[in-house]
């Protein structure tokens, strides 16, 4: 639970962070727009604001994906496998993970996100139906047995 509250803090700073550290670019980029600038000069300013947003992307991706694979490696669950080509920076179409430019780590797509959601929903959902099946089969049993104590009691305290 505290790792949740933990990944939201996290998550809602670096959010708040976006707008402020996009903010300079974005002005720059509609000054220029504004003031009729060279197509040079605004695909500068959009590569800039475009850099600084992927950034942001990046960091989101990582926080999400330590945090996903921190839970699924508390529950025992498989991880999906790094490829040799995203170890060395290429693209896997078909892989999971991918290199991130801004960082030396490797984030889970969008793709493999999903799939690591998927597989700890259904661990949860394994774990609460263990959970269920034995409160519906102790919460009978404990209240016949508060019956009968109550019973007991009466009659006990009744006699006097």
């Amino acid at each position: 639970m505290f790792d949740w509250i933990r990944y939201r803090r996290e998550l809602s700073q670096i959010k708040k962070g976006n707008s402020r550290d996009t903010a300079p670019h974005r002005s720059a980029y509609w000054e220029a727009r504004q003031q009729n600038k060279s197509k040079a000069e605004m695909d500068d300013l959009w590569e800039k604001l475009s850099d600084q947003v992927e950034a942001n992307r990046d960091r989101i991706a990582l926080l999400e994906t330590n945090y996903l694979v921190s839970k699924a490696e508390k529950s025992l669950l498989p991880i999906p496998e790094i490829s040799d080509a995203t170890l060395l920076g290429a693209p896997d179409p078909a892989g999971q993970w991918r290199s991130s430019k801004h960082t030396i780590q490797t984030l889970l797509t969008d793709e493999g996100i999903r799939e690591l959601r998927q597989a700890l929903r259904a661990d949860r959902r394994e774990r609460l139906e263990i959970v269920r099946s034995w409160v519906a089969t102790i919460v009978p049993g404990l209240t016949g047995l508060i019956g009968v104590i109550i019973g007991l009691l009466a009659v006990i305290l009744g006699r006097r």
